[in-house]
């Protein structure tokens, strides 16, 4: 318990969830309930295994809000400049 509020007091910009998909919803949350939320929160395919657990975390993101994001690891790309090629 102790150390899990030293975990949620950290700052963090990013948050990455990879975890068991039956638990990604939980854990998305646990970071937006953050007293510093991530700037983004990434958040591997699909969303959750459970249909309202993905369904209570998008009702938890207001339609603006750009911070969650899902994305597929097989896809997962990182794209060079010319700059850092050289």
């Amino acid at each position: 318990p102790a150390q899990r509020e030293i975990y949620r007091s950290l700052p963090a910009d990013t948050v990455i969830v990879a975890n068991l998909s039956s638990a990604h919803a939980k854990w998305a949350m646990e970071a937006m309930r953050r007293p510093h939320p991530p700037k983004r929160i990434f958040i591997e395919k699909p969303l959750d295994s459970s249909v309202l657990a993905a369904a209570d975390l998008l009702g938890a993101v207001d339609t603006n809000d750009d911070r969650v994001w899902a994305f597929d690891h097989y896809r997962a790309r990182v794209t060079l400049n010319a700059s850092q090629l050289a």
